[in-house]
């Protein structure tokens, strides 16, 4: 063994004993700290909000991708993600209504935001700080049909909110299937409700910027 790698293997095993009152304290040798593990450095406490769609396609990607922009620009501890209550979808990647919006805006390697679409988990409900359905009139029968009571009791906590963004017109074959939703049901035109997200992200910033580190509760003037 050679003498750099007996000092190495010397000093993990000081740092491994426990102390004693017979254990000196062990001096760490300068050249040897790059070979030590570093402790890490604190980190802010981030908050999170997860954002609901039905196939985490369209809706709630769009509103995750703006909102982790805007939270940049606001320099709040805030950061987003998404997914979808339906457990299965046929579409891939990231809707092209949401891309044309974004490229429009300059975005810039709009690509690096094209993953699949995710099934919500309980866990993932459990892990948000705030969790927004983009639409009550279709996701609260969906959110009560998977996970029963928890949502109306996250609600009344304040934890979980629903915006009134309807999905693109025909998008909804599948939905209804599972559902048995409306066929008549209401919805919005791209121009609409890409621009709808877009104001709803940005006032929710606004938002969670004012309240800083106060905890949340219902938005003022929100529906019962």
């Amino acid at each position: 063994m050679r003498w750099w790698e007996r000092s190495r293997f010397r000093l993990r095993e000081e740092l491994g004993r426990k102390p004693g009152p017979s254990t000196r304290p062990t001096k760490v040798v300068p050249f040897l700290l790059p070979l030590l593990p570093l402790p890490s450095a604190p980190m802010s406490q981030y908050r999170s909000v997860l954002f609901l769609c039905s196939g985490n396609f369209y809706r709630s990607r769009l509103s995750e991708i703006l909102f982790n922009h805007y939270v940049r620009d606001a320099e709040i501890n805030w950061d987003a993600d998404s997914r979808g209550l339906l457990e299965r979808v046929r579409h891939q990647g990231l809707s092209p209504s949401a891309v044309r919006y974004l490229e429009a805006r300059n975005f810039e390697g709009v690509e690096q935001y094209c993953r699949n679409p995710q099934t919500l988990i309980l866990k993932d409900l459990e892990r948000a700080d705030l969790i927004i359905a983009l639409n009550r009139e279709e996701h609260e029968p969906m959110m009560k049909a998977r996970f029963g009571q928890l949502p109306s009791m996250m609600r009344r906590q304040g934890k979980l909110r629903y915006w009134n963004v309807y999905d693109l017109p025909g998008s909804a074959g599948f939905f209804k299937s599972l559902f048995k939703s409306n066929p008549d049901r209401s919805s919005q035109v791209e121009e609409s409700g890409t621009e709808h997200i877009d104001f709803a992200v940005q006032a929710l910033v606004a938002e969670l910027k004012r309240l800083g580190d106060k905890p949340l509760g219902k938005p003022p003037g929100s529906p019962a």
